[in-house]
């Protein structure tokens, strides 16, 4: 070994250990080195990411963390039920509400994101018309989502045998400039008291 290469051969980095150098570098020109996971599997990762605490397993840590987020994380059909319920102001949003931004000619703009789409709901001359826009649109969207799936897991919870046959369905479209659902469940109307 060189003098000016450290030898980190045996320190523990996570869950990998330092075997050797390699004779091969990093783009950053720093030296991998041969690592063994506690899982066994061998990997070559540069010196300075070691350093750094960026690598701490083969890759198998990822796939542990990655498994604990989805079983805590209930996904429907794409939609997080978490993400939806608990949505709190973004701090990167400029306009103050999210998915309103302030055009150069003044107008502002309203979209709303679902299903890895966004959905434009129109331009408007004043701030507040776009955020009442968009807040009927979370209203319509994000709360009858989470309503009708609700709905729908208290029946599935009753009769599994029709949760087979009948997925959770909540689609939204935008069809001659208006937002359309379509789903499976039926909302039940509030009677007033």
């Amino acid at each position: 070994m060189s003098k000016n290469r450290l030898d980190i051969s045996g320190h523990k980095y996570g869950k990998l250990t330092a075997l050797y150098p390699t004779d091969r570098k990093s783009a950053s020109g720093s030296i991998l080195w041969r690592c063994r996971c506690d899982c066994g599997n061998e990997v070559e990762v540069s010196v300075a990411e070691l350093n750094k605490g960026n690598n701490k397993s083969c890759g198998c840590l990822k796939e542990v963390s990655k498994k604990m987020v989805c079983d805590r994380l209930h996904l429907v059909d794409g939609t997080c039920i978490e993400w939806l319920s608990g949505r709190k102001k973004r701090s990167d949003n400029h306009s103050g509400f999210c998915g309103i931004f302030k055009r150069k000619n003044g107008k502002y703009i309203a979209n709303i994101g679902f299903k890895k789409k966004l959905l434009y709901l129109g331009s408007f001359d004043s701030y507040e018309e776009a955020v009442n826009v968009r807040q009927r649109a979370e209203q319509t969207i994000y709360e009858g989502f989470l309503n009708a799936y609700v709905l729908w897991q208290e029946k599935a919870e009753e009769d599994p045998a029709w949760a087979e046959t009948n997925p959770f369905v909540f689609d939204v479209r935008k069809e001659n400039g208006a937002l359309t659902i379509r789903r499976n469940m039926r909302l039940k109307r509030k009677s007033n008291d």
